[in-house]
Formats: structure tokens, sequence, C-alpha cells
């Protein structure tokens, strides 16, 4: 069957899409006059719409007969074919656009007009989402490019007049026959006839977005500045469940989105979250984030009570009435509603419109595109009341309100931005002090009799009383070996802080620092800080960007430093060695319920100053436990994780020691391999070899190209274990690192009578960048571990 159309010159320059060198082009020229000869003026618009939009079967043809013209599909190329004279055949089901263009003679430019061509299939018997749910009024994104508009996901809008115009300028056509079969088709499953809406870690993203998303977007009018206000009421309903989750776990399943009048984007408003949890699905959940301010910023996200397995069926409402949303989630037969008062929390929010979004809204951007998210929608439903036609029936009755909460979140995050004002103001005051720091530091030999303090006031000792004496006219008398700092007090009120290390040429112990190079580290002991109130005793190295910690009441760990009962060095049967002390139940870290004598590495002027994922970073240790607590574990060296600011953040790798208490001879090494860079869940492997109580073995912990390498030998058995952070979450690229060695003691019990005693005879770090790094460092014998929890 043929059908043939005709057009006229005057239709053809009213629509003239663009105009540009006809060398680019190859149709003949023809004048306006000439052209109009073969036609008359209305055939055209007898046989198609007004927007140029025609109806074909697979199988049919079409003539679209100007003379002179070029013909070309600029948009689904698979459905139909055309040649350059205009003859159209209909290939397989689905909607193409047909360029014809003609030079015009007078003005050497190109006129182009556009057809849009829908070919139906009466063969093809699958269900189309269209038959499951209305998509009239929603618009399809998915995450794969536009092939025919750069820069542009593929969007496939709805069959209506309004609407029609968007084909035109290069987009698809959601009608009731549309499917792809990768991304939007129909499956039907033991819950019913579902949309699979299929999206995949790393695909294309929408210009203001930089997650992938197969998404259905509301469309109330003829564009997307076509929005609902805060006045009336308007209800999303879905019934859906999550069969598949991405590496992070997380999917956007329905939404409230905020534009602008004019269709600018805005925050969304309201998100509910599917929160799969990779470890154990059955422990999935879901939560709203409610946006608390119309300009964007944080989220305040509160969770369903139930929890919501991978692969069970839910049904969730919004409801947005004067100014109120209210999210209901129902599963297994339990319903709660949840809900915030925009309006009463930021007034700015009634300047914004907003439009329902469900689907597959995939939050994870990272590069684990071997994983991806399925959404099945079974209901989907949206209604708008205005006026008489609001039945306040059905809005919730029984929710719990959350803006109070979310005004706590926001008074909690303002008294944390001061906390941070305030500590930038304590760095400053530092950094402006060190200077004087380093000019009153000094030196001085146990006994010497001509030491005092040059600035005149008044002296305390208020660190190292033990140390030195000062008399009220600023002579000091060194008494032992240390650091001591002194506080003058001026007439006028200021102070100042002199710093002075006690030497005792006839102390001839061994100190830790004569063991192994201590220039690098930070000790942390177990006991609390005499000078500083809730915090742990900590002795930093002897350096001048370093010392500014001592005035502040830190401990100054030179090479003369000992502590006799917890940091000490002792000579025994395998040679010289720092002995590391660490009862159960003594004092912790802030960040810790476990107490340590332990050392931590500083490369920097701060706990901020750290290093990344670039590079090649080497730890080697040669230890051996002498000495279990009572539940016989104990961390004797790891790399944590810190943010870029210095922050607190998940351990990456702890090598621990299992000591068996029952028979010791049994006790084996392990490493915990931290699989989310968010922290949680570690993955825990066994050195096959076991390590008896006081048996010597050496651990190297090699990092290169994101890949965590533990190396464990002892008794001339060697085993590597490594672990692909970068691969499995590429969220630790945005953390930072330093290495840890000594005595971490993995016992949180009231003080019992025990302890772990860990001996250190070897410790070095290394870092190598560039050109300096060494591939062959890198072990080419080991087990590669996977994600898997144990």
């Amino acid at each position: 069957m043929s059908r043939k159309i005709r057009t006229d010159i005057a239709k053809l320059m009213t629509l003239t899409m663009a105009a540009v060198a006809v060398a680019a082009y190859s149709p003949a020229e023809v004048t306006a006059a000439e052209y109009s000869t073969h036609f008359s003026v209305d055939s055209w618009l007898q046989d198609v719409s007004d927007k140029n939009y025609v109806e074909l079967k697979v199988g049919e043809s079409l003539e679209i007969d100007i003379v002179s013209a070029y013909f070309e599909v600029i948009v689904g190329d698979n459905v139909v074919s055309v040649t350059k004279a205009g003859e159209v055949e209909a290939l397989e089901a689905g909607t193409a656009v047909i360029e014809a263009k003609i030079v015009d003679g007078a003005t050497k430019s190109l006129l182009v007009e556009k057809v849009v061509v829908k070919v139906v299939d009466e063969n093809d018997t699958r269900v189309a989402p269209g038959e499951v749910i209305d998509l009239d009024m929603w618009k399809l994104q998915m995450a794969i490019e536009n092939p025919y508009i750069a820069d542009k996901v593929f969007e496939a809008f709805p069959n209506t007049d309004n609407l029609k115009d968007q084909l035109i300028d290069g987009f698809y056509y959601l009608n009731e026959d549309y499917i792809d079969e990768e991304f939007f088709y129909v499956e039907e499953d033991e819950f019913g006839t579902a949309v699979v809406m299929y999206c995949q870690v790393g695909g294309y993203t929408t210009p203001n977005s930089s997650y992938p998303r197969t998404e259905l977007r509301e469309m109330i009018g003829s564009a997307t500045s076509d929005n609902w206000g805060w006045d009336g009421l308007h209800v999303l309903n879905t019934t859906q469940r999550v069969t598949e989750i991405p590496s992070n776990g997380k999917t956007i399943t329905s939404q409230i989105h905020g534009v602008t009048e004019t269709g600018g984007s805005a925050a969304p408003v309201i998100k509910v979250t599917y929160y799969g949890d990779v470890e154990n699905p059955e422990l999935s959940k879901l939560g709203v984030n409610f946006k608390i301010s119309s300009e964007g910023g944080s989220d305040h996200t509160v969770y369903f009570d139930e929890p919501i397995p991978v692969g069970q069926v839910y049904d969730t409402q919004i409801l947005v009435y004067e100014g109120v949303g209210y999210v209901t989630m129902t599963t297994n037969g339990v319903s709660q509603t949840l809900a915030y008062d925009f309006l009463e929390t930021d007034p700015g929010w009634a300047q914004l419109y907003n439009y329902f979004k469900a689907g597959n809204y995939v939050q994870d951007k990272s590069e684990n595109t071997d994983t991806a998210a399925e959404v099945r929608v079974y209901d989907l439903d949206i209604a708008h009341y205005y006026d008489g036609d609001i039945d306040e029936s059905l809005v919730p009755t029984e929710y719990t309100l959350t803006s109070e909460k979310a005004e706590e979140v926001e008074k909690a995050e303002e008294v944390k931005a001061e906390e941070e004002k305030v500590e930038e103001e304590k760095a400053e005051e530092v950094e402006a002090a060190e200077e004087e720091v380093i000019n009153s530091y000094k030196v001085v030999e146990v006994g010497a009799d001509d030491v005092k303090i040059e600035a005149s006031g008044t002296y305390e000792v208020i660190s190292g009383y033990n140390i030195i004496s000062v008399d009220s006219d600023g002579h000091v008398t060194p008494l032992k070996a240390g650091t001591a700092i002194i506080l003058v007090t001026a007439a006028d009120g200021t102070t100042t802080k002199e710093v002075i290390s006690v030497t005792d040429a006839q102390d001839e112990r061994l100190t830790p620092a004569e063991v192994v190079d201590l220039s690098m580290w930070k000790l942390q002991m177990c006991i609390e800080n005499p000078y500083i109130d809730n915090q742990v005793l900590e002795a930093f190295p002897n350096t001048d960007s370093l010392r500014h910690h001592l005035v502040d009441g830190y401990f100054y760990l030179d090479e003369n430093y000992i502590d006799e009962e917890f940091f000490y060095a002792e000579e025994d049967e395998y040679g010289p060695a720092i002995v590391m002390y660490c009862p159960v139940g003594g004092y912790t870290t802030p960040n810790s319920s476990h107490p340590r004598t332990e050392l931590r590495e500083m490369i920097g002027q701060e706990n901020a100053d750290n290093w990344g994922w670039d590079g090649l970073h080497v730890l080697n240790t040669t230890q051996r436990v002498t000495e279990l607590p009572s539940n016989g574990k104990t961390i004797t060296s790891q790399i944590h994780g810190v943010q870029d600011n210095g922050g607190s953040a998940a351990p990456v790798i702890k090598v621990t020691y299992y000591g068996d208490v029952e028979n010791p001879e049994l006790s084996k090494l392990a490493v915990h391999f931290k699989t989310v860079s968010a922290g949680g869940a570690d993955h825990v492997v066994y050195f096959d070899e076991p390590i008896p109580v006081g048996q010597m073995f050496d651990t190297q912990i090699l990092v290169s190209e994101g890949i965590g390498y533990v190396t464990m030998t002892t008794n001339e058995v060697s085993q590597t274990l490594a672990y692909d952070f970068m691969e499995t979450d590429p969220g630790w690229a945005q953390l930072y690192n330093y290495f840890k060695a000594g005595n971490y003691v993995q016992d949180s019990s009231e003080a019992d009578g025990t302890g772990a005693v860990v001996k250190i005879y070897d410790l070095t770090i290394d870092h190598y960048y560039d050109e300096d790094v060494d591939l062959d460092m890198v072990p080419t014998d080991f087990s590669l571990e996977s994600g898997t929890q144990e």
C-alpha cells in the first residue's frame, strides 16, 4: 500500500528550522515560483496534521512528493527508510523523524521541514508499558545518550497534540506501543504485570545531575515549564518493588522535584529513596529525604520502621496539601506516614513549582558499571485537585510530623559551623604563636645551673613538673630527661610558653628512638593527658613544624622519650625492641571504645596532612605479641582512612592478632579489609600459618593503584592477601590515609588485670610518586579477595 503526500513552499518556509551554507548539502536550487507550480496549496494539510505527523503500518510505504528536495531519516533509522527522492518504507514499530531539505534559489539558504512518522506493528503481541500504566502525562528519561541531539539524554514525550512538536526537535514518542527491550519494558511475574525500569551504574546523565536514571517525569502541559504550585491537593500513588540494587544499594523510586516558574531547575522537594543493604538484602529500608531549604542544601532524612527486603512489593503515596508533604509507605499490611511542613519551615517554597517523578533514579555515581538497579512498577497514577474538587478526607490523619526534627538538624549544623569557626580561629592563633614557640625552645642537660628564662613575670611549670623546677626569678633546675613547659605571665597579663627539653648523658637506658626512627610518628597511649581534659596522652615528634603541639599541652617524642610502663625499649633474645603495653580498660581516643599504645604516622604539620591513593605506599614491621588481653585480640598494624580536612573516616586495612587464650600455640594473624568507604562490615581473611604467642612475624602493607596487599612472613613461610578497594567502592578515592603500628587492644571490657604486649623490632614507612614508583615492589603472587563478608 502506498500513499503520496505533498506540501507547498509557503508551508515549508514557515517551518524553516535552519539556514546554512548550501555547499554542505546536495539538493538542487529552485525558485519559489518554479516550486509552487507542482502542488496545490492545501494538498499536504488534507493528508496530515498541522504538526506534519503521519501513521503507517509495518510494510506500508509513503511518498513525500517535494520536487528537488533531499530526504534523510534523522530519528529512527531502524523504524523507516527513505530514498533521496522521498520514498518511505515502514520497517518496524516505533517513531521516526524525516527531514526534507531544499535550497531557496533566491537566498541561497537551505530550507528544512520535518515529518514525524509513527509505525505500528499489528503482529507484535508484546505488552507495552503504556498498556500497564497511563503514560499520557509522563515523559520518559533513560540513561543513554540521545543519538540525534548532542549532550542530551534519551527522552520520549507523550503523544499529545501539545507535545508533538518535541518529536520534530529530535526527541522520541512515548506512545502506547513504546518498548525499550533493555531499559523500559513489561514483564509478567508472580506479583502481576509490571513495567520494568532498568538503569546501569555509569549510565548517561541529565545536565543537572551526576546520577543516571530510567525515570518518568510528569508533564501536565505543553512544556517542562508547565507545572503545579502549592495551592490545591496533589497526589502520586505507586506500587513498586526493587529487584536489583547497585553497588551502594541506593535508588530513588519516587519524588517531587522543584522547578522555577520558567521551568528552570530548582531543589528536589521530597525523595523516596530505597536504601538497599548489599551485604544483607533482607535489612533494606525505605527512607524519605525532605529538603530543608528551598535554595537546596541538606536533606532531613527519615526512615520507615518496617524493613523492605530486596524483591518485596511496597506502596507509596506522596500527597501535598496546604504546604505539608505527606509520604505514606505500606508493605506487608503495615502502613506508616511521615510528614513535613515545608511552608512553615521555609516560606520560600511558595515561590517555586513542582512536578512528580517515578521510576529508577540510581544514587550511585561510581565506576562500578557492572552493577545496576531494577525497579518494577505495578501501578502509577497522579491526581491534582483544586478549589471545590478538593476532598480533605484524602489527607492522612495519623502521621509523624518531622519538621521540628529538621529544625534540630539545622541548629546542629549551625552549632557545628560555629565550632569549625572556633577551630579555625584556634588554628590561626597556633600558627601565629608557632614562631614564638620555636624561638623559646631550649635543650639543656640534667644538672645544668645556668638555665634562666629571659622573659620577666611569674613562672609556672604546666607540663613536666617532674622534669624541671623553676623559681620566682626564672632560674630553671633540670631534674631528669624529658620535656617540660613553663607558662610565663607578664605584669600586663599576657602569657608566653617556654619549652625545655632535658637530656641526661648519664642515662644509659635504651630508648625507643634508638630502635626505630620516630621522626614520622605520633605516639598515642592509653592514659589520660594530665594537662588536657578528655584527651589521651599524645607525644609528637620533635620537628619544627610540629613543635607547636607542645605548648598546647602535648608531649615530645624525642630521642630520649621513655614511658617506663607503656612505651620503653629492651634487649631480648631476638634483639633490641620497643615494648608497647596496653591494659584492658585503658583510656581511649574520642572515636574509639578500645585502648591503645600505638604510633600514628605524621607526614606533615597536622593530622590533616596525609597521603592519597596515587603513588605507592609501604609499611614494613617486624613484631611479636608476647602477652594477650582477656579476649586475645589486638591490632598490630593498619591503614586508617581520613577526610581531606583531617576528620575521622573508616579504617581501610587492619592487621589483627587473634590470640588463643586457651591454646596460645594456635593463635593466628588476620586481615580486615573494609568493604565500603562509608564504614560498616569488614571482609576478614586469616593467614594459613599459625603464629603462637611470642613468635616473631613480619608484615608488609603495600598500596598501589587502588589495591591493598598484606604480606605476612613467619617461620620462613610467606603469604599475601590482596583487596581491590577502588573496584569495590570508588568512594575510597575521596579519602586520604595514614599508617599506624603498635598495640591497639580490641577488648572494650572493664579493667580485668589483663593487657596486651607487642614488641616492635623494625618499623619503616615509604611513599613513592610518579617516576619514583617501582612496580617491582608490588607482590605478584597473592590471593585477591572479593567483597564477601566473613
